[in-house]
């Protein structure tokens, strides 16, 4: 986990989602150091609930559910109870399997083009970039770090 802060994630809120446990875990360490609400979507409880510890001391919003993120039944329920209770989604970190992206990025994507503003991340992964709307930025990375400086500059 970073002690960084950037300036860029202040207000920022986050979607983060997979199935690479330890991956999925630096991030929402950074973004919860960063002082971000986050909702987080993973399959194993103990992730979940190791995700919402960080944001235990803080009075910062949280979401962590305990689900299959391939599953859309659950981004049908999460995505709009998440704009409800955070804000508006800028940042998407992905961490899993190509078929949760496309999901994900479908159901989230239209509200960031429509604000012409977010960022999304996929970690661990060759795929090649898709076409974003102006103003959405795409990236690859592998990092806790490396995701936190992206979403601070590519969102802010």
């Amino acid at each position: 986990m970073t002690t960084d802060v950037y300036p860029g994630l202040l207000g920022k809120v986050a979607v983060v989602a997979g199935t690479q446990n330890t991956a999925l875990l630096e991030v929402v360490g950074a973004f919860a150091a960063n002082r971000m609400p986050v909702a987080v979507v993973a399959p194993t409880r103990n992730v979940t609930t190791a995700a919402a510890g960080f944001f235990a001391d803080t009075n910062l919003g949280v979401i962590a559910v305990t689900a299959d993120p391939s599953d859309s039944a659950v981004w049908r329920r999460l995505a709009p109870h998440a704009e409800q209770r955070l804000g508006p989604i800028d940042i998407v970190v992905l961490a899993g399997e190509l078929r949760m992206r496309d999901l994900v990025v479908g159901m989230l994507l239209p509200d960031m083009a429509a604000r012409k503003r977010g960022v999304i991340i996929e970690l661990g992964t060759a795929r090649a970039m898709r076409e974003m709307p102006t103003g959405v930025h795409h990236y690859l990375a592998a990092a806790a770090t490396e995701v936190v400086a992206l979403a601070a500059t590519g969102s802010a």
